[in-house]
């Protein structure tokens, strides 16, 4: 807030200027940190994004040809960030059989990789966290297709 000083109006309209002129100075002045801020994330996750993606392909199989969900969930500790890996406990196929047990592991896969969770992670972290979510996202929306097929086939066998 602005408190003046003295009783001349003149003077006044004069140090309320320069308040709000050092104000803006000063919201300017984030503005711009914050700008140089992500240009240098933006810099830095194109420098990483190749060796991000191997690490995703080697975990997922290729974008085009990805591996099933239960497999990518029973092997998701192998693509975790260090920040991220000891709040995951391992899960084997064995406990992905039922579909409703999938889609709890997939659940609890996404909140730990979700991006708004890891805004305080390393910017390769952060990365990796951006590029693990989408890849866990379009493998569910493929395993509720596949479900529905499933159960398409099975009420009309029936």
């Amino acid at each position: 807030t602005f408190e003046g000083k003295g009783t001349d109006r003149e003077a006044l309209k004069q140090q309320f200027a320069n308040h709000v002129e050092r104000k803006a100075e000063e919201a300017a002045e984030v503005v711009r940190q914050r700008e140089a801020e992500k240009q240098q994330y933006d810099d830095m996750k194109w420098q990483m994004q190749d060796q991000v993606d191997q690490k995703i392909v080697l975990w997922a199989g290729p974008k085009h040809n990805r591996k099933n969900l239960r497999a990518m969930l029973a092997t998701f500790d192998t693509v975790l960030f260090d920040e991220a890996k000891d709040k995951w406990k391992k899960v084997g196929l064995h406990e992905l059989v039922m579909a409703d047990q999938v889609k709890k592991v997939h659940r609890k896969a996404m909140l730990l990789v979700h991006p708004d969770k890891v805004q305080q992670a390393a910017p390769r972290s952060k990365l990796e966290a951006e590029h693990i979510h989408s890849v866990l996202h379009e493998a569910l929306e493929a395993f509720r297709k596949q479900e529905n097929a499933e159960g398409r086939r099975a009420a009309a066998a029936a």
